[in-house]
């Protein structure tokens, strides 16, 4: 993971907050000028309106603004379950907890922990 980043939507739904939170994702990637790009999500619904190019209409103009990025550069985008996103799960309940948004998030020791976790497919689990 190179980037992270937090969005306080307020009261909202977790299908627009998934949506706005992938295209916040993609024009992060842009301005770094990424060239491969990895989006994960725990919405299959989300990920299959991505896959489909069926973008709902409210998002529709600002996913127009990421077509030729995106047709120039290497991407996909998968669905992953909630347990296995242990950092974003994080970043969502710290945006809802402080109402604030943030474009580059410092994770603390204990996230940095989950990620080497995660990165070396081990599996932890609470009981």
């Amino acid at each position: 993971m190179l980037i992270s980043y937090q969005i306080f939507f307020g009261i909202s739904n977790s299908f627009l907050a998934k949506i706005w939170s992938i295209l916040k994702g993609i024009k992060l990637a842009r301005a770094k000028g990424f060239q491969q790009l990895w989006i994960e999500s725990d919405s299959s619904t989300v990920v299959s309106f991505f896959h489909h190019r069926l973008i709902p209409w409210f998002a529709l103009q600002e996913w127009n603004h990421f077509l030729n990025y995106l047709n120039a550069i290497e991407w996909k985008i998968s669905h992953c379950y909630r347990e296995a996103n242990l950092v974003v799960d994080f970043l969502a309940k710290e945006a809802a907890k402080t109402g604030t948004s943030f474009d580059d998030v410092s994770l603390s020791l204990c996230i940095r922990h989950e990620l080497v976790i995660d990165k070396a497919g081990i599996l932890a689990l609470d009981f």
